[in-house]
């Protein structure tokens, strides 16, 4: 990984260390129907407001880490593929793959 990698943008120390879950996305919030990518910017939503356009419906939630102590798990979303790229310089735990399609 390159220090001037391009997703490596803002303040992501609370992530060293972190266990990741793959999982399908759920809104956390009712005021909102989507989040991001912490790397990549990518856009998760749930099924139904979905589509082919690139929009992922399930990723890598971050577990017990925060830079707010008061939210939960599943606040922080990683793509699969910025998830692959940066589990070994941020030490993460990656817990569970998607299912091969066929």
């Amino acid at each position: 990984m390159a220090q001037d990698d391009w997703r490596l943008t803002g303040n992501l120390d609370f992530l060293l260390g972190a266990t990741l879950v793959f999982k399908k996305y759920w809104n956390r919030r009712p005021d909102d129907d989507h989040d991001h990518c912490e790397f990549c910017w990518a856009k998760f939503m749930v099924v139904p407001y979905a589509d082919d356009q690139g929009i992922l419906t399930e990723g890598f939630a971050v577990q017990d880490r925060s830079p707010f102590p008061d939210f939960p798990n599943d606040y922080w979303w990683v793509c699969q593929a910025c998830a692959h790229d940066f589990a070994m310089p941020f030490g993460w735990t990656l817990v569970g793959e998607p299912e091969q399609k066929t």
